[in-house]
Protein backbone atom coordinates (compact mmCIF):
# COMPACT_ATOMS: atom_id res chain seq x y z
CA UNK A 1 0.00 0.00 0.00
CA UNK A 2 2.82 2.42 0.78
CA UNK A 3 4.32 1.76 -2.65
CA UNK A 4 0.98 2.56 -4.29
CA UNK A 5 0.69 5.82 -2.32
CA UNK A 6 4.29 6.81 -3.10
CA UNK A 7 3.65 6.33 -6.80
CA UNK A 8 0.34 8.19 -6.76
CA UNK A 9 0.04 11.70 -8.06
CA UNK A 10 -2.69 12.69 -5.60
CA UNK A 11 -3.59 11.55 -2.10
CA UNK A 12 -6.46 12.87 0.01
CA UNK A 13 -6.64 11.66 3.60
CA UNK A 14 -8.68 12.56 6.65
CA UNK A 15 -7.09 13.17 10.03
CA UNK A 16 -8.73 12.57 13.38
CA UNK A 17 -7.24 11.32 16.63
CA UNK A 18 -8.18 7.63 16.26
CA UNK A 19 -6.30 7.25 12.98
CA UNK A 20 -3.29 9.47 13.61
CA UNK A 21 -0.81 6.51 13.58
CA UNK A 22 -2.21 5.38 10.21
CA UNK A 23 -2.15 8.99 9.01
CA UNK A 24 1.57 9.18 9.83
CA UNK A 25 2.15 6.12 7.68
CA UNK A 26 0.17 7.63 4.80
CA UNK A 27 1.94 11.00 4.81
CA UNK A 28 5.35 9.36 4.98
CA UNK A 29 4.69 8.04 1.46
CA UNK A 30 4.76 11.51 -0.13
CA UNK A 31 2.74 11.39 -3.35
CA UNK A 32 4.32 12.84 -6.47
CA UNK A 33 2.11 15.93 -6.77
CA UNK A 34 -0.57 16.64 -4.18
CA UNK A 35 -1.21 15.68 -0.56
CA UNK A 36 -4.52 16.95 0.76
CA UNK A 37 -5.60 16.57 4.38
CA UNK A 38 -9.16 16.84 5.63
CA UNK A 39 -8.91 18.12 9.20
CA UNK A 40 -12.72 18.07 9.40
CA UNK A 41 -14.01 20.33 12.21
CA UNK A 42 -10.92 19.92 14.45
CA UNK A 43 -13.15 18.75 17.32
CA UNK A 44 -10.76 15.88 18.11
CA UNK A 45 -8.06 18.51 18.65
CA UNK A 46 -9.91 20.99 20.88
CA UNK A 47 -10.73 23.23 17.91
CA UNK A 48 -7.19 24.57 17.71
CA UNK A 49 -4.59 24.52 14.97
CA UNK A 50 -1.79 22.73 16.82
CA UNK A 51 -2.41 19.57 14.79
CA UNK A 52 -2.34 21.56 11.54
CA UNK A 53 0.97 23.14 12.54
CA UNK A 54 2.33 19.71 13.45
CA UNK A 55 1.81 18.50 9.87
CA UNK A 56 2.14 21.80 8.00
CA UNK A 57 5.11 20.62 5.92
CA UNK A 58 3.33 17.46 4.81
CA UNK A 59 0.44 18.77 2.71
CA UNK A 60 -0.47 21.16 -0.10
CA UNK A 61 -4.18 21.46 0.67
CA UNK A 62 -5.93 21.59 4.05
CA UNK A 63 -9.70 21.15 4.25
CA UNK A 64 -11.87 22.10 7.21
CA UNK A 65 -15.61 21.62 7.70
CA UNK A 66 -16.69 24.44 9.99
CA UNK A 67 -19.70 26.50 10.96
CA UNK A 68 -19.78 30.13 9.86
CA UNK A 69 -20.17 31.13 13.52
CA UNK A 70 -16.62 29.88 14.25
CA UNK A 71 -15.16 33.27 13.36
CA UNK A 72 -12.12 33.00 15.64
CA UNK A 73 -11.05 29.65 14.20
CA UNK A 74 -11.63 30.87 10.64
CA UNK A 75 -9.52 33.92 11.39
CA UNK A 76 -6.74 31.73 12.79
CA UNK A 77 -6.77 29.59 9.64
CA UNK A 78 -6.59 32.74 7.53
CA UNK A 79 -3.60 33.98 9.56
CA UNK A 80 -1.87 30.63 9.19
CA UNK A 81 -2.41 30.80 5.44
CA UNK A 82 -0.51 34.10 5.36
CA UNK A 83 2.52 32.33 6.82
CA UNK A 84 2.33 29.47 4.30
CA UNK A 85 1.45 31.00 0.95
CA UNK A 86 2.41 27.80 -0.88
CA UNK A 87 -0.59 26.00 0.62
CA UNK A 88 -4.31 26.32 0.04
CA UNK A 89 -6.59 26.26 3.07
CA UNK A 90 -10.23 25.46 2.24
CA UNK A 91 -13.19 25.80 4.58
CA UNK A 92 -16.61 24.37 3.84
CA UNK A 93 -19.47 26.08 5.62
CA UNK A 94 -22.40 23.81 4.80
CA UNK A 95 -25.36 25.80 3.54
CA UNK A 96 -23.29 29.00 3.79
CA UNK A 97 -20.94 28.01 0.96
CA UNK A 98 -17.18 27.75 1.14
CA UNK A 99 -14.03 29.83 1.34
CA UNK A 100 -10.32 29.43 0.75
CA UNK A 101 -7.11 31.22 1.57
CA UNK A 102 -3.97 31.18 -0.54
CA UNK A 103 -1.08 33.52 -1.17
CA UNK A 104 -2.57 36.22 1.12
CA UNK A 105 -5.85 36.20 -0.79
CA UNK A 106 -9.31 35.20 0.33
CA UNK A 107 -11.79 33.44 -1.95
CA UNK A 108 -15.42 32.54 -1.37
CA UNK A 109 -18.23 30.79 -3.19
CA UNK A 110 -21.95 30.87 -2.56
CA UNK A 111 -23.83 27.65 -1.89
CA UNK A 112 -26.16 26.09 -4.41
CA UNK A 113 -29.77 26.15 -3.21
CA UNK A 114 -31.20 22.82 -2.15
CA UNK A 115 -34.96 22.47 -1.74
CA UNK A 116 -34.75 19.57 0.68
CA UNK A 117 -31.65 18.15 2.36
CA UNK A 118 -32.07 14.39 2.68
CA UNK A 119 -28.67 13.32 4.03
CA UNK A 120 -25.36 15.17 4.40
CA UNK A 121 -23.30 11.97 4.48
CA UNK A 122 -20.46 12.30 1.99
CA UNK A 123 -21.02 15.99 1.20
CA UNK A 124 -17.66 17.04 2.64
CA UNK A 125 -15.80 14.21 0.94
CA UNK A 126 -17.56 14.98 -2.32
CA UNK A 127 -16.65 18.65 -1.99
CA UNK A 128 -12.98 17.75 -1.45
CA UNK A 129 -12.89 15.45 -4.46
CA UNK A 130 -14.64 17.96 -6.71
CA UNK A 131 -12.41 20.82 -5.52
CA UNK A 132 -9.20 18.85 -6.12
CA UNK A 133 -10.34 17.64 -9.55
CA UNK A 134 -11.15 21.19 -10.64
CA UNK A 135 -8.00 22.75 -9.19
CA UNK A 136 -5.89 20.17 -11.03
CA UNK A 137 -7.64 21.00 -14.30
CA UNK A 138 -7.83 24.80 -14.12
CA UNK A 139 -5.86 25.93 -11.06
CA UNK A 140 -8.59 28.47 -10.41
CA UNK A 141 -9.59 28.57 -6.75
CA UNK A 142 -12.91 30.34 -7.39
CA UNK A 143 -13.95 27.74 -9.97
CA UNK A 144 -12.84 24.92 -7.68
CA UNK A 145 -14.86 26.27 -4.73
CA UNK A 146 -17.92 26.66 -6.93
CA UNK A 147 -17.53 23.16 -8.38
CA UNK A 148 -17.14 21.71 -4.88
CA UNK A 149 -20.28 23.49 -3.70
CA UNK A 150 -22.23 22.32 -6.72
CA UNK A 151 -21.19 18.70 -6.27
CA UNK A 152 -21.90 18.74 -2.52
CA UNK A 153 -25.35 20.22 -3.17
CA UNK A 154 -26.20 17.22 -5.33
CA UNK A 155 -25.01 14.73 -2.71
CA UNK A 156 -27.26 16.09 0.06
CA UNK A 157 -30.36 15.60 -2.11
CA UNK A 158 -30.27 11.81 -1.73
CA UNK A 159 -29.93 9.19 0.97
CA UNK A 160 -26.49 7.74 1.52
CA UNK A 161 -22.97 8.87 0.75
CA UNK A 162 -21.40 9.48 -2.61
Amino acid sequence: DQNILSNSDYVITPLYSQIEPLFNSVISCKPRKIMAVDFMDLSDYSKNLDIVNKYINNFNFAFFGLNDSEKKLISEIKSLSFEYSDKIFIITLGDKGSMAFNNKKEYSANPYPVDKVIDTTGAGDGFCAAFISKIIKDFDINKALDFGNKYASEIVKKLGGI
